[in-house]
């Protein structure tokens, strides 16, 4: 699993990008036969360096050349059966009423974009990937080539934009002690289901847990001390469980079956004839058709078009 990359395939020249995409096993793959799914985030520890051994420092140090990394993982499928229907040869799973969604389909298998259902799927695994920029790159290119469409409301798509430019990205001290006197650190923790939220930690590698303060309390504390206001600390250690909230919420689109090609359940020709939401405008015009890094994007045969946020068509 870990081992294999996804790319695009080149011919002898280095110039032209062919229509499929190709594993490191040489294994080929038609774009619309792929489909991921986001598996949530974890800790990345270095077994040979003792990045996760806080008693493993020969030198005394903090270890922060050894720091371990928060990653993102998602998984890759390919469908054996595909019949080169693009987005029209499948249905797709509504996780906001649990039901299944027929409105795409356009030819007779109309078959279940199902790789999250783990016991039946008729999805094969292509492989498990981790990004190490997860929440801040990685998430750059899902949310403006795919979100956009996707998730089909200007008001998610900007705040996901907003947090994902703002979450701390390494592990980071705090003013403020807890009551034992610790100090104290942040950084983002990972959390079941594919979640996370931000975690209050006991160490410089942010990997021991406090067991006595969790983000909250420590807003609280914050506000506390520093405004002597405690009620307002409430509200903003309110506010920021609400952020994380939205932002797992959110995120839930991804933890189900998605075609690796960037699409609409909207039918958009690109002249602003389209459905409700993101999935192109009039004034939203290409401006790379022809460009061999554009994601070869083509415009999909029954219309479901993506006109992304970058200018990209179906990337």
């Amino acid at each position: 699993g870990m081992g294999i990359v996804l790319g695009g395939s080149q011919d002898g020249s280095g110039e032209e990008w062919e229509s499929y995409l190709v594993d490191r096993k040489g294994n080929e793959y038609e774009p619309y036969a792929l489909a991921w799914r986001y598996l949530g985030m974890y800790i990345d520890c270095d077994i040979n360096n003792g990045s996760c051994d806080n008693d493993d420092d020969d030198d005394g140090g903090s270890g922060d050349d050894n720091e371990a990394t928060r990653k993102v993982l998602w998984a890759a499928y390919v469908d054996p059966r595909y019949k080169g229907g693009s987005i029209g040869e499948y249905q797709f799973y509504d996780w906001t009423t649990d039901t299944w969604d027929t409105s795409t389909c356009k030819t007779k298998r109309c078959a279940k974009m199902d790789c999250h259902v783990v016991d039946h799927s008729h999805y094969k695994l292509v492989g498990v990937f981790k990004e190490t920029d997860g929440l801040t790159d990685w998430a750059e290119q899902l949310f403006k080539h795919e979100g956009y469409c996707v998730w089909n409301d200007d008001d998610t798509y900007s705040f996901m934009e907003q947090y994902r430019q703002n979450w701390v990205s390494s592990c980071v001290q705090l003013n403020l002690p807890d009551d034992y006197g610790n100090t104290l650190y942040l950084n983002t923790q990972p959390q079941p289901e594919g979640n996370m939220t931000y975690g209050i930690y006991l160490d410089e590698d942010c990997l021991e847990v406090s067991p006595y303060s969790n983000f909250a309390d420590y807003v609280v504390s914050y506000y506390t001390y520093y405004y002597g206001n405690s009620d307002t600390g409430y509200t903003q250690a309110a506010q920021w469980n609400s952020t994380f909230d939205m932002w797992n919420e959110y995120m839930n689109t991804y933890k189900v079956c998605q075609p690796c090609r960037a699409y609409s359940l909207n039918i958009n020709d690109g002249d602003g004839n389209s459905g409700d939401g993101n999935s192109g405008d009039g004034d939203r015009r290409r401006f790379l058709d022809g460009d061999e890094n554009d994601g070869e994007g083509e415009e999909e045969q029954w219309g479901y078009n993506c006109y992304d946020d970058a200018g990209y068509t179906n990337c």
